[in-house]
């Protein structure tokens, strides 16, 4: 019996340690399931030792804890092994940040960020070739070959540009998890600093404004369920902004492709207004909080607090003051003579409930998250 448990104890280990690492590497699901079940094992294996003691101890006296002492043992080394295997594993890849970003992979990731931007690009995606996204509707162009090749060489999966912002963010995959490098150009304001901008880069389609239009401000239930936008909000305030005349001249298009640059002008115009902090947009009467449930409530919708940023940061400015319940206890209200910083993360805030508002014509990514490594580098795990 002695026997059996040690040499459990030690195959045991080393399945689990092969099944961590493997699960480390690829972050499959039947893998994570073996790790589960090991567990379970290892869990069972423990107290059969502890038992074997007991059972051992008039025929063996003391050599009775030889299979715990070996379990012990085993397990021990079998967990520092698994850290130490995966941190070398892991060493110099995307999921490491301060092994990846060496002076050499800087230089090769900011050259091609240099290239990159001011094209007009929007995304570029690695498969086996380059599929280029750009922004509005600007000419195609191809990507070099050999930016391509750099890309394909640090299993670069996408790249995001912002050429308004000077921003290039790359995106790498291991598993389930993404991992995104953010490089600007411009470093003097840190990103999580950084004003909002809605530009042409940030549209995701022109088409949802024409829905906008033709939906008026109010929608049945029947119709809500076939909108992503709230026209309650989105629509009034194009109204007043544009004019009913511009509305009017949209509901009758066929496609994005008849709304003017002038028109987009307007529209750009007129939203990067909307999320200023005097238009007070989280005071909206739509917009109700609920504390006991931690839940951001938008027109009979519920946004997760904990698992989307925009709950995340009202939760912040209520904790810190800078957003303060009305008297009816739900609706909220801005603090008055609010410092800039506060004042941005208030703008910050409004872009998010736009994210939602107004569908599919946008949706301005944030970078509250990210980790600076300095010299303009900033990374985030998602």
């Amino acid at each position: 019996m002695q026997r059996l448990l040690i040499i459990s104890n030690v195959t045991f280990a080393i399945l689990f340690v092969v099944a961590s690492i493997c699960y480390q590497k690829t972050e499959s699901d039947w893998i994570l399931l073996v790790c589960m079940g090991l567990l379970v094992v290892v869990c069972g294996l423990a107290i059969a030792n502890i038992a074997a003691v007991f059972i051992l101890w008039r025929p063996h006296r003391f050599r009775a804890f030889y299979p715990m002492f070996s379990f012990a043992i085993a397990m021990g080394i079998s967990f520092q092994g698994t850290s130490w295997a995966v941190q070398n594993m892991l060493f110099e890849t995307p999921s490491d940040p301060e092994s990846f970003l060496t002076a050499k992979n800087r230089m090769d990731l900011e050259q091609v960020a240099a290239r990159l931007l001011g094209q007009s690009i929007k995304t570029v995606s690695v498969q086996t070739d380059a599929q280029v996204q750009m922004v509005d509707e600007h000419p195609h162009i191809s990507i070099p070959s050999d930016i391509f090749q750099k890309l394909l060489k640090y299993d670069c999966q996408s790249v995001d540009i912002d050429d308004d912002q000077s921003l290039v963010t790359f995106n790498f995959r291991r598993g389930r998890r993404w991992y995104g490098y953010t490089f600007t150009a411009s470093k003097s304001i840190p990103l999580s600093r950084r004003p909002p901008k809605i530009t042409e880069r940030d549209i995701e389609d022109w088409s949802e404004l024409i829905r906008i239009a033709k939906q008026g401000n109010h929608a049945t239930a029947e119709e809500a369920r076939n909108i992503v936008f709230t026209p309650s909000v989105a629509y009034p305030y194009l109204q007043k902004e544009l004019g009913q005349d511009v509305l009017e001249h949209l509901k009758h298009y066929a496609s994005s492709h008849d709304i003017s640059a002038e028109q987009k002008r307007l529209v750009l115009n007129a939203l990067n207004r909307q999320w200023l902090p005097s238009n007070r947009l989280v005071e909206h009467l739509d917009f109700t909080y609920t504390g006991s449930y931690e839940e951001l409530r938008l027109e009979g919708l519920r946004f997760s607090v904990l698992g989307f940023w925009v709950g995340s940061l009202t939760k912040s400015l209520l904790s810190d003051g800078v957003l303060v319940y009305a008297d009816d206890g739900s609706h909220l209200r801005i603090r008055q003579n609010l410092s800039p910083a506060d004042q941005n993360r208030i703008a910050w805030l409004h872009v998010g409930l736009m994210n939602m508002l107004y569908g599919n014509l946008f949706k301005v990514d944030e970078h509250f998250d990210d980790q600076s490594f300095g010299d303009g580098w900033y990374f985030v795990r998602q």
